[in-house]
């Protein structure tokens, strides 16, 4: 009896279907092998990598680097800011310098041609915008006499002797050390 068409069979040999699948099995244990072989060498090189990110963390005292790190940020921003505070501090000092006397000069003369030495003097006292007093003393046998007189920029809205005048120009002529 003739059997249906879908029941019949193609026949085929066992050597035709299993050579290219053993081949392509051996393919697949080859790269597999490989493939394992790759990872180990991976793991070994990842192991001596962690070896050496851990020497590199350590210092020779044994501690971490990660806390010197934090240790040093943490202590440059508190020098960041004693920095800050010594900068404002600074800036009012020099402020108020500007108001300091920073030059100074003396000129002796003397006030009473027939008495005597260079007894009596005018003494300025500036800061650096030239403003500050000019002393003078006049000294003679019987008394002494003290003048103060203030300055603004190097004029007085009094009147100057002709030695206050010198003094006040020495001392614009002087450098602050």
């Amino acid at each position: 009896m003739d059997e249906p068409a879908w029941k019949e069979k193609k026949v085929t040999t066992l050597t035709s279907v299993t050579i290219p699948a053993w081949w392509t099995l051996a393919a697949l244990a080859i790269m597999i092998l490989i493939m394992l072989i790759t990872t180990a060498r991976l793991a070994n090189k990842l192991k001596k990598f962690q070896a050496a990110h851990k020497v590199l963390l350590t210092s020779l005292s044994g501690a971490d680097l990660e806390d010197f790190l934090n240790e040093y940020s943490t202590k440059s921003e508190v020098l960041e800011t004693n920095m800050k505070d010594t900068r404002l501090r600074l800036a009012r000092a020099e402020e108020k310098l500007k108001s300091a006397v920073d030059k100074a000069a003396l000129v002796r003369f003397n006030a009473f041609p027939n008495m005597g030495s260079d007894l009596s003097f005018s003494l300025a006292l500036l800061n650096e915008e030239g403003s500050g007093l000019v002393l003078s003393s006049i000294n003679s046998r019987d008394e002494s006499r003290v003048y103060a007189k203030p300055l603004v920029q190097g004029e007085s809205r009094y009147p100057l002797t002709e030695e206050e005048r010198d003094a006040i120009a020495k001392a614009l002529r002087t450098t602050a050390r």
